[in-house]
């Protein structure tokens, strides 16, 4: 199905920016608000170009622009937030396993705001994805309460975003909508970057906006697609699994290597995948 391809096409997108990401800044301290700003930049830009070439329109209801607003807060504030604080005070191997069941998020708030009830067969794909990422990275797992609570607020935080931005979805078109999320995100991160120029200088600037420019440019349009054409369900959980497309790309970019517990989960993901993709 289209759907499901223009899924997992926004898995790579996400999964190479993340590499990118981490290639950026590498060895700092960089504010995740700061980065998000900076990746904004070329995202928006990208968007703005596509909306002039296929003769978009602003003018939509006041609840479009409501529900635009709430999404890119949950999505990007607060979801990006939490999951980069887990991060800091959790093994990856905890955060991201944790993080990345935002899917069965995406299932509970679906089914608050439509009535629609999830699959069972795709909330079982969910939980295997899950399951897939916490084997990819099981070399570093480890126990922390506060990356536990952070990984569980960002998944929340996420599901809530891709719900909202799936009733966006109704008065826009998925480039009209990530115009409005990419240019919110610009808009209110600039006055912090502006302030805190030189610590930007102290990353490699073009690796982290080529990764915006994937990450949350390609990669949002891509799945903004996918749920247009299906719903919020089967996409998120096929776009779930970036993390472990990260971890395999990671080798070849990166130099990282790639351990058997990583294979494995990336077998679970890939059936994960599937499953989502034949019933989702």
């Amino acid at each position: 199905m289209l759907w499901s391809i223009l899924a997992l096409t926004a898995a790579l997108f996400f999964a190479v920016a993340g590499v990118l990401y981490r290639k950026a800044v590498a060895g700092t301290s960089l504010h995740p608000l700061i980065a998000s700003g900076l990746r904004s930049g070329p995202a928006f830009l990208v968007m703005l170009l596509a909306f002039l070439i296929m003769g978009g329109s602003l003018k939509k209801p006041p609840e479009f622009y409501i529900v635009a607003l709430a999404s890119s807060f949950f999505a990007f504030f607060a979801g990006d937030s939490f999951f980069i604080k887990g991060l800091s005070s959790a093994p990856v191997g905890l955060v991201y396993p944790v993080a990345y069941t935002f899917p069965l998020f995406v299932a509970v708030f679906n089914f608050l705001f439509t009535g629609r009830k999830p699959s069972i067969i795709v909330l079982a794909a969910a939980v295997l994805m899950a399951l897939g990422i916490k084997l990819a990275y099981s070399m570093n797992n480890g126990f922390s309460f506060s990356g536990l609570f952070s990984g569980l607020m960002a998944s929340l935080s996420w599901g809530l975003g891709i719900s909202l931005a799936s009733i966006a979805l109704r008065y826009a078109t998925p480039i009209e909508l990530n115009l409005i999320r990419t240019g919110i995100l610009l808009s209110t991160t600039s006055p912090l970057v502006m302030r805190n120029l030189d610590g930007i200088r102290r990353i490699n600037v073009k690796w982290l906006l080529l990764g915006g420019t994937l990450g949350i440019g390609f990669g949002p349009l891509a799945l903004f697609s996918a749920i247009k054409l299906s719903d919020p369900v089967g996409p998120s959980v096929i776009s779930s699994s970036a993390p472990v497309l990260a971890v395999l790309l990671a080798a070849p970019i990166l130099g990282e290597r790639i351990e058997k517990s990583t294979l494995l989960g990336a077998t679970l993901v890939a059936i994960a995948t599937a499953i989502a993709s034949v019933w989702g």
